[in-house]
């Protein structure tokens, strides 16, 4: 009965934690993918890491910008895992003309590591 007491109260805690962080983290995709809408890939990498920022050239943001339809667009999360201290969530993207995306956006405190649409 104890345990019952003290473990609600922390799961719920843990729940509200974990919306607040998709919620940020949707934000920030959703500012990745305004992003590449606007073919601008400065601001597409402003959150990443060093390696990240150098990986990313406009040539790169032009073509995803060309295959993708972001006029308008739903993001639904699917999940999240950490593995080594990255932690990489997965995200599917609807888009307006019907096409469904897999988007996996990995970080490491807050800084981007990874953004991969298939």
């Amino acid at each position: 009965m104890f345990l019952k007491k003290i473990m609600a109260p922390l799961l719920f805690a843990s729940c509200l934690m974990a919306n607040e962080n998709q919620d940020l983290i949707k934000e920030k995709i959703t500012s990745m993918l305004t992003a590449i809408e606007k073919n601008d890939s400065t601001a597409f990498a402003e959150n990443g890491s060093p390696e990240f920022k150098r990986a990313i050239s406009p040539e790169m943001i032009d073509q995803i910008h060309s295959s993708l339809n972001l006029t308008q667009f739903d993001l639904e999360y699917f999940g999240t895992i950490t593995r080594d201290g990255i932690s990489q969530s997965l995200w599917k993207l609807s888009t307006a003309d019907d096409k469904e995306w897999l988007i996996r956006y990995s970080t490491d405190d807050d800084v981007v590591l990874g953004f991969f649409i298939n």
